[in-house]
């Protein structure tokens, strides 16, 4: 892992930390997100059924964002 930069921090607001997630817990992850968007775990209000023709990255898209929780009011 990389050594966590504060200056840089301090300067861009965010960090990137390279190698944080092993390979295998990052694929565990995106398999989660997956199934989360495409409904297969369980009903989610406002969720759009994506038809099967669509691949994994597109069915993600549709939800997915990057969210900065200090941001929100």
């Amino acid at each position: 892992m990389d050594a966590i930069d504060p200056a840089a921090y301090r300067r861009d607001g965010y960090l990137i930390v390279r190698d944080l997630l092993r390979p295998d817990d990052l694929a565990a992850l995106r398999g989660e997100s997956v199934a989360l968007c495409r409904g297969r775990l369980g009903a989610l209000q406002g969720l759009v059924e994506s038809p099967t023709s669509e691949n994994d990255a597109d069915a993600m898209r549709r939800y997915m964002v990057g969210v900065m929780p200090h941001k929100l009011p």
